[in-house]
């Protein structure tokens, strides 16, 4: 639920509002260890806070990645790119997942969904490709030298 606003001020009310219902939850208190703080300010290679959603709970999750934390977006492999947030989750445990693991069927279901739009996709390159006789050029010779 980040603010659609990313402007620096919206961004700060955001954090400050997740911050208070921190201590709300907390009895109204949150206490941090001011070295854990330095410890954070010291680092100088990038780090990383994550904000995902645990649907089944209905509760915020945040997760802090290390300096060895690495992100990996999945996009879609589709023509339109679509806009979309990325999803990132750097240290993930089964516990925290919102939805069951997928079942063999669902699995095999979900392989031949992509299947099908890879050839949906090579099939429109290459009506594109006929059209265009100098992309066609380039493609026999961009497979040659493959």
């Amino acid at each position: 639920m980040p603010p659609i606003d990313t402007t620096p001020p919206s961004v700060v009310r955001y954090l400050t509002r997740l911050l208070a219902a921190m201590c709300q939850e907390r009895g109204g208190e949150l206490r941090i260890r001011r070295s854990v703080i330095r410890n954070i300010e010291e680092e100088n290679s990038r780090q990383l806070l994550c904000e995902d959603i645990d649907s089944e709970k209905d509760e915020l999750v945040l997760r802090f990645g290390s300096k060895h934390s690495a992100v990996y977006p999945v996009e879609p492999e589709c023509l339109t790119q679509k806009t979309s947030p990325p999803i990132s989750q750097p240290t993930s445990s089964p516990s925290s997942q919102s939805r069951p693991p997928l079942s063999e069927e669902a699995l095999r279901q979900m392989e031949i969904a992509v299947r099908k739009a890879r050839v949906k996709a090579q099939t429109e390159r290459m009506a594109r490709q006929e059209s265009d006789p100098r992309q066609s050029d380039l493609s026999e010779i961009l497979g040659r030298n493959s």
